[in-house]
């Protein structure tokens, strides 16, 4: 009986050390990868330092707006701050400049909400949001507000303002809120 004990003992023993011995030669495996990756890592931020530090690129692009040293191991890795496009007060249009000021974003389609604006209640309103979309664009001439606001007018105001052909937005304003 003891004889089987010991037998069944020393199987499992030899079991356990087979079963460390596959965990050691995993773990080396493991830490072989790891030092690869390390290596890795190291040479991609080398190459970001060389190519952060290019003379050809940090006179043109950079104009000193470097962010603090950011530490990876070893290396250190400058990042830029990111640049806002915010508009300049020329003295000029103080309503049209806070407008663009305070525009939402750049990814909405003010010319597109311009054209599809409607009058619902009262001209004073549909004037007052489309002076709002109007002062957000740029480079359309008088004869486009001109257009765009009478055919978003009521249709019982509408033909009433073109039978006097308006040419400026005083003239058409005007005549809508009559």
């Amino acid at each position: 009986m003891a004889l089987e004990t010991r037998s069944v003992d020393a199987s499992r023993m030899d079991r356990l050390e087979e079963a460390v011995k596959k965990l050691q030669e995993g773990s080396e495996r493991h830490d072989g990868i790891i030092e690869e990756l390390k290596q890795l890592m190291t040479a991609v931020v080398q190459k970001t330092i060389v190519a952060s530090s290019s003379p050809a690129e940090s006179s043109s692009n950079t104009r000193g707006i470097l962010s603090p040293c950011c530490t990876i191991g070893s290396a250190a890795v400058q990042t830029r701050y990111t640049r806002l496009d915010f508009p300049r007060f020329a003295e000029e249009n103080p309503k049209g400049w806070i407008y663009r000021c305070e525009s939402p974003n750049i990814y909405e389609d003010d010319i597109g909400a311009l054209t599809k604006l409607k009058q619902i209640n009262l001209v004073k309103g549909y004037h007052k949001r489309f002076e709002e979309l109007a002062t957000r664009t740029k480079g359309l001439s008088e004869e486009f507000f001109v257009s765009c606001f009478i055919s978003g007018l009521k249709e019982e105001i509408c033909p009433l303002v073109q039978m006097f052909r308006p040419i400026t937005m005083i003239q058409v304003v005007g005549l809508a809120h009559l």
